[in-house]
């Protein structure tokens, strides 16, 4: 299986697929341009020719969970490995959920 992004109409990215069995659900490593592989989960098949597709990529449940998880590394509780850093690691996701308009909860709430 062959899997790369393509930027969908909706102007959300996507995921090209070339190979069999490919259902919702299904996670699929995904190489980027730099040749590192993302790991990304099906939502929906929107197009399927011949083995083929092009499909939606499941987002997580919680869009603001998702800028907090973009630069945490996470653990059981959800706290960065290294302590000695929240503060660090706090001000990047804020400016980034910031810059995405979504809502900073404050510093408190995201330990």
């Amino acid at each position: 299986m062959k899997a790369s992004y393509t930027k969908l109409s909706s102007g959300d990215w996507g995921m090209k697929i070339m190979g069999d069995d490919v259902e919702a659900g299904d996670t699929v490593p995904v190489r980027k341009k730099d040749g590192s592989v993302n790991h990304e989960t099906i939502d929906r098949i929107i197009y399927e020719n011949g083995g083929y597709f092009i499909c939606t990529i499941k987002k997580p449940q919680d869009a603001g969970n998702y800028s907090e998880l973009k630069y945490r590394q996470a653990r059981d509780d959800d706290r960065p490995l290294n302590p000695i850093r929240w503060n660090e690691e706090y001000q990047m996701y804020a400016d980034h959920a910031e810059s995405m308009g979504l809502p900073v909860k404050s510093f408190e709430e995201w330990r």
